[in-house]
């Protein structure tokens, strides 16, 4: 009776304040975006494709070991993805269920923590940040790991902090190490955290010479080395041995002589910024550093907790263990936010003590600032969701417009995207051809090509064509087929094409 009386007059609704209105309405806005992302159920994309064949056609036990197309996954997120492929079935929105609630429950977690580790207007800004962010709004909704790496952090964050508080009990130290122990095996950059919280802890009773309490640290640190080394052997040894992608990412590795390179840092930071949606760089930049600065002063703990994940993680990338770049970093977003929101705060404040109406004016500002952009974008994505590589209605026109002797032929870049979606259109082995990836010899394309002038209609499929090279590939293949062939169809979609060509009659020589 008396919830209802507090109902009817009024009690409830005075319970609360702008600020969780605020927050409530943050929540809704980050949820929905999440959500509509998730709902476009847009094609899977080259390395969505990649991973969603290991998890089809790999049992549990063949998960452990190098997955094929060079990819790689936390053991334990392959696990949950092949757990709930079996039980829904096959289909985008399952292989995207994961991603998606871990997306979800950083939302909840981010703003458990900006109030643990954030003090007045920063925990809005921050909130604000992480839930119009267009880099989390988009990997909740792909077959990939870096939502819950995300979360993860966010875990980890929580679970530490009242480990940093002077008389700690026993039960947080337990809790932690079993956060730590799960996080090791459901995300890579994972370690980057603890490692940076394992120094924190270490360095606290050492600090106090609180010997009574050092075990504690120690214990904790030992079990998550274990943990590691475990994992190492039962998975990522051979994970680590695979050298395939390193000319790939050679480029986002620290040099481990700073002097050698100083402009590395600037334009890696400059770009991770850039990938994370953060407008006017220069300004960001000085907020992320003053935010930096300004946690490390108010609670030195907490600020190094914070920031030796991004420490841990460059020193590794100069060890060329983990590349230092876009995606990758996903994980270290939540802090980033926290550095910038407490970065407005603390100009907000320090400026309040001369003149509290400028002081909020220019902290209004550049929280708008910051703001305007991710705004803009999550409106556009909600008139124009994120269809990256669109190939799935690409290949249903094939399928349905295709004649018994036409030739189909896959580029390279479209192949693994193509062998998911061909079973469902009923495409086999034998109803296509793959073409050759030739980036540095270009003209084994031409020669490629060559090897159908004998057919009448030959179907061309592409998908993640390669534009940054020597030439845009897909532009090189038209140019040679309009010499050769004649047009009869195009059907296109976001990021994926089809044509259709008549290669009989011509005879054109091979350049």
């Amino acid at each position: 009776m008396k919830v209802i009386s507090d109902v009817n007059d009024g009690g409830f609704l005075k319970r609360i304040n702008p600020g969780m209105l605020l927050i409530i309405g943050l929540f809704i806005i980050g949820i929905v975006l999440r959500i509509w992302q998730y709902a476009a159920n847009r094609s899977l994309w080259l390395d969505e494709a990649k991973l969603a064949l290991n998890i089809l056609h790999s049992s549990f036990a063949a998960l452990t070991q190098p997955l094929d197309y060079d990819q790689s996954a936390p053991l334990l997120f392959l696990f949950i993805q092949k757990t709930i492929i079996i039980v829904l079935g096959n289909s985008e929105f399952a292989l995207r269920l994961f991603p998606l609630v871990a997306g979800i429950l950083s939302l909840f977690l981010m703003y458990k923590a900006v109030k643990k580790y954030l003090r007045g207007t920063s925990v809005y800004i921050a909130m604000a940040l992480v839930c119009l962010s267009s880099a989390l709004i988009y990997y909740s909704s792909e077959n990939k790991q870096y939502a819950s790496d995300a979360l993860f952090t966010l875990v980890l964050l929580l679970a530490v902090f009242p480990c940093l508080q002077d008389g700690a009990k026993p039960k947080s130290y337990i809790l932690l190490t079993a956060a730590g122990l799960i996080a090791i095996w459901m995300s890579h950059p994972a370690v980057f955290v603890l490692a940076g919280i394992g120094i924190v802890l270490i360095i606290l009773p050492l600090l106090k010479k609180d010997w009574k309490n050092i075990l504690w640290p120690f214990l904790i640190c030992l079990f998550w080395l274990m943990n590691l080394a475990f994992l190492y052997l039962f998975s990522l040894r051979s994970t680590a041995a695979n050298k395939a992608l390193n000319p790939y990412w050679k480029i986002s590795f620290m040099p481990i002589l700073p002097w050698n390179n100083w402009g590395w840092f600037g334009t890696f930071f400059e770009g991770i910024l850039q990938h994370f949606d953060l407008p006017f760089i220069a300004v960001s930049a000085v907020l992320l550093l003053v935010g930096c600065i300004s946690i490390f002063l108010r609670n030195w703990r907490s600020g190094l907790v914070l920031i030796l994940p991004t420490v841990a993680a460059m020193l590794a990338s100069g060890l060329r263990l983990y590349p230092f770049r876009g995606r990758l970093l996903i994980f270290l977003l939540p802090i980033v936010f926290f550095f910038i929101a407490e970065g407005i705060e603390r100009i907000r404040g320090t400026l309040a003590n001369y003149n509290r109406f400028v002081a909020s004016f220019i902290g209004a500002a550049l929280a708008l600032l910051l703001l305007a952009q991710p705004v803009v974008i999550a409106i556009d994505g909600l008139k124009n969701p994120n269809m990256r590589e669109h190939i799935r209605p690409i290949v249903e026109y094939v399928s349905h417009n295709k004649r018994a002797a036409d030739v189909v032929y896959i580029y390279y870049g479209a192949k693994p995207a193509f062998l998911y979606y061909a079973p469902f259109y009923g495409f086999k082995d034998s109803d296509y051809k793959v073409g050759v990836m030739a980036r540095s010899e270009p003209e084994k394309y031409l020669k490629d090509i060559d090897t159908l002038r004998s057919n009448e209609r030959v179907w061309f499929v592409f998908s993640h064509v390669i534009g940054n090279g020597k030439i845009n590939e897909e532009q090189y293949y038209i140019i040679r087929l309009n010499e050769i062939g004649r047009k009869i169809d195009e059907f296109s979609t976001p990021g994926a094409i089809v044509y259709l060509y008549d290669l009989k009659g011509r005879s054109t020589k091979l350049r």
